[in-house]
């Protein structure tokens, strides 16, 4: 998991990665 990216560029994160399970990471890494 990287949460340092995710925090950096989530968008970008969303870009390259259009998926629901690493959309359900990003919003439990935003979430706490």
């Amino acid at each position: 998991m990287h949460y340092r990216i995710v925090k950096e560029s989530c968008i970008v994160c969303m870009q390259k990665y259009k998926s629901q399970e690493y959309y359900l990471i990003l919003r439990v890494t935003v979430l706490g």
